[in-house]
């Protein structure tokens, strides 16, 4: 039941993607920033009914993906699934969001110490996210040299982390400050010291958990 709950996430996340940077595109011409306001009830209405309409005429990805994990599950002896579940789940997500940062307002955030958006910046958002989403899908899928690709996405991220260390406060502040301004919210008082001090360790964190996870994820047998 959780595995089928899951394969249905995937494909609205999937789905979600696209709607996101339909929204961005119609935003350009309608002069309204997407996300924000009265626009994000549309993007989830939008996916969860062209969500709907796919598992109608019996198009899923999540099935596709998760039908090994399936598989197992009804087995006598099923073996452990969650490490590749869990792992593969996440890098689907942080990749799609990846593949759609550039168009939104966490663009400042820094990915190999760039913090303004350029081309180049975008193809490596692109490139990088693209790179997560088909590890997070052999994972799940459990198919060979799932580990080794979920391995390079990581390192990548890993890099981007480092090299982007030193600027991190900065893009932080920026962030904050624009998020806050679209919101119509004031800042309070020690509300950025707060977040500047933690995200870099929560992102050096999670990414030691993925590494946990990743020691514990398998593949199917050839």
């Amino acid at each position: 039941m959780l595995i089928r709950f899951l394969a249905l996430y995937i494909d609205f996340i999937v789905i979600g993607t696209f709607v996101t940077l339909g929204n961005y595109v119609v935003g350009l011409g309608m002069g309204y920033i997407p996300g924000i306001g009265n626009n994000w009830y549309v993007e989830i209405g939008a996916s969860a009914g062209l969500t709907a309409l796919a598992r109608m005429l019996g198009l899923s990805l999540g099935e596709a993906l998760l039908d090994h994990a399936l598989d197992e599950t009804e087995a006598e002896r099923p073996r452990r699934l969650w490490p590749n579940l869990v792992l593969g789940t996440f890098l689907m997500l942080d990749g799609l969001k990846l593949m759609v940062r550039w168009s939104q307002l966490d663009v400042a955030v820094p990915v190999f110490g760039m913090v303004e958006t350029t081309v180049l910046k975008v193809i490596v958002l692109v490139a990088m996210g693209a790179i997560s989403v088909v590890a997070g899908a052999m994972l799940l899928a459990f198919l060979s040299f799932s580990r080794m690709a979920a391995a390079g996405s990581l390192v990548l991220s890993a890099l981007s982390l480092a090299i982007s260390w030193p600027v991190l406060n900065e893009a932080i502040a920026r962030v904050h400050i624009v998020r806050r301004e679209a919101q119509g919210l004031p800042i309070r008082e020690g509300e950025i010291e707060t977040v500047q001090a933690m995200m870099p360790f929560l992102s050096a964190g999670l990414l030691a958990v993925c590494v946990l996870l990743l020691l514990f994820s398998r593949e199917k047998p050839s």
